[in-house]
């Protein structure tokens, strides 16, 4: 029960931010009609990450300090109060504060719910679950997204009633975690803790990367979608949870991967494939070749996640285990803001070709970061 909990936990966290994407060209047209805050209305979306990424070392830290479930039990009615808040609030601004209070709940879900799967297993069953943690995040990305196309489609504010939901598991939670014994603050600094600083680095810059890549779905296409093709919101909402489908399913599979493929050329893959289902975007115009670059796209970002997730558990001492994973948090969600920002002056003043000119470049440096991992994986392998 405790895995199955952990597990639902962390669908609200990855797509906390896009849940309401499906209404965000509503949302610019209700609330910017003469387009003077559209950067405000943008942001609404992004911001969130934002704020993970400020959030989660200091997350990561209240967890190592305080505890995981106290962490998590708050984090999760923080959820719900800052994500609602676009039910009632009347202006861009007063809901851009809302979403960054969403992005400090988000950082303490995320961070609690990693660090209590790394306490509770060890080995081959750590790198399966937390596999299969990625998988049912996308899996609640997909049933969130497309509920939220469907609400917007109905009223532009009924998407964010969708936060509720964290309300539900805090009973769950309270019954069923227990907290696992920590090491006090004066055998903490006796102990003397030696992991890899540059690998850490690395992994922590890979999944950085790999989330700002991957985010120029959501954050583009749904433009690109009402421009080209004027699809409703609620199969906006549908096009894009075809995507969350294809990383819970590559996800879900890592550790039988990992058994046949070292983690570099994990990486490798991962890269080379959201390269080319970014660069399919940039150069075909037809609705089923777009649908398949989504699809291709989260089978790459399915793998990177999970192998930044396994890596950092893997060299992480478990007194500094939270403050690790909270480093890789902010930076996970550091990328998805830095998506926004990807590319923005191209996007914003060349209209349909910006947008496909924003997948060509992010494309161009997936794929370069992808044969980069190759030749360390080939070097890796001879030495």
């Amino acid at each position: 029960m405790k895995k199955l909990t952990l597990l639902l936990t962390s669908t609200l966290t990855i797509l906390a931010g896009t849940i309401i994407s499906p209404a965000i060209p509503v949302i610019e047209k209700i609330l910017d009609p003469g387009g003077g805050i559209s950067m405000t209305v943008s942001l609404i979306l992004t911001i969130t990450s934002l704020f993970i990424a400020i959030g989660a070392p200091v997350s990561g830290w209240i967890a190592d300090t305080y505890g995981r479930k106290k962490l998590l039990l708050a984090s999760l009615v923080l959820y719900a109060i800052a994500g609602s808040a676009g039910l009632f609030l009347e202006t861009a601004p007063e809901i851009l504060i809302s979403r960054m209070i969403l992005g400090f709940a988000v950082s303490g879900i995320m961070n609690s719910s990693t660090t209590l799967i790394a306490d509770y297993l060890s080995g081959e069953e750590r790198e399966q679950f937390l596999g299969y943690q990625v998988a049912f995040m996308a899996i609640g990305g997909f049933v969130f997204l497309s509920a939220g196309g469907l609400l917007a489609s109905i009223w532009w504010r009924a998407p964010f009633a969708i936060y509720f939901v964290s309300l539900f598991l805090i009973p769950l939670v309270y019954i069923v975690i227990d907290e696992p014994v920590q090491v006090s603050q004066e055998d903490r600094s006796a102990l003397d803790f030696h992991f890899s600083k540059p690998l850490f680095a690395i992994i922590v810059l890979s999944g950085m990367m790999g989330m700002m890549l991957y985010f120029l779905i959501p954050t583009r296409i749904t433009f690109y979608l009402d421009i080209y093709h004027n699809l409703s919101p609620h199969l906006m909402g549908l096009f894009m949870g075809t995507g969350a489908i294809s990383i819970s399913f590559v996800a879900s599979r890592y550790r039988h991967i990992h058994t046949r493929v070292s983690k570099p050329f994990i990486y490798a893959i991962s890269f080379l494939i959201v390269g080319l289902g970014l660069e399919l975007i940039a150069h075909v115009e037809g609705i089923v070749y777009v649908f398949a670059a989504v699809v291709i796209t989260g089978l790459g970002f399915g793998l990177n996640l999970p192998n930044s997730t396994v890596w950092v558990t893997e060299i992480a001492p478990t007194p500094f285990r939270g403050r690790m994973i909270g480093i890789l948090t902010s930076a996970v969600f550091l990328g998805q803001f830095l998506s926004t920002l990807f590319g923005e002056p191209l996007f914003r003043s060349n209209g349909l070709k910006g947008i496909t000119g924003v997948y060509g470049v992010g494309g161009l440096v997936a794929l370069t970061i992808g044969v980069s991992y190759g030749i360390m994986g080939i070097y890796q392998r001879r030495h």
